[in-house]
């Protein structure tokens, strides 16, 4: 079982080589989950939150390292799925036409391990984006939002993928520093 006070966030987290279709992750809307697709359970608030409400949605997520930011969002996903307004989340920056760049909180809810579908209900780790998030109108969006690099990094997070056994484990630096 995934264990706080071990550093684990992502305990073996299951990917597989197929696609599946209709894939219900839990407490998260039901999504296709194309082949090697790292797919994580994540809530999104207000960045002053300090804890997670224990209704807040969860919504999913594609975890890409090879996105180098935080995390791209359309504001129909925000707003339907997370149930949070865009116009809640305060604008930094609008780079280009239909993306702004928001303020808000992002948590990564923990997995059971060996799932790729269940998470646990307790203790999820709360990332701090001091840039914020990326939230785009519906034509400059994603098919699922998309977790960067970035996000893990500035929050000091370590990630291992076993390519063999499908899986991957995601980890707190012990060194890190909590910030509330």
């Amino acid at each position: 079982m995934s264990d706080p006070a071990s550093g684990l966030v992502l305990d073996r987290l299951k990917f597989s080589s197929r696609t599946e279709r209709a894939v219900e992750i839990d407490r998260c809307p039901v999504v296709d989950v194309y082949h090697h697709q790292l797919v994580v359970a994540v809530s999104i608030t207000l960045p002053h939150i300090k804890q997670l409400p224990p209704n807040a949605p969860r919504i999913p997520a594609v975890l890409d390292t090879g996105f180098n930011d935080n995390l791209l969002i359309t504001e129909r996903q925000l707003e339907e799925w997370a149930q949070l307004p865009s116009g809640r989340l305060r604008k930094k920056a609008i780079v280009t036409d239909g993306v702004a760049l928001r303020d808000a909180k992002l948590w990564l809810h923990r997995n059971v391990p060996l799932s790729r579908t269940a998470y646990l209900d307790s203790d999820p780790l709360p990332l701090e984006l001091k840039r914020g998030i990326w939230v785009a109108q519906e034509e400059h969006g994603k098919r699922l939002p998309i977790l960067g690099l970035k996000a893990l990094a500035d929050n000091r997070l370590s990630i291992v993928i076993n390519t063999v056994e499908e899986h991957l484990t995601l980890e707190q630096n012990e060194s890190a520093v909590k910030v509330s």
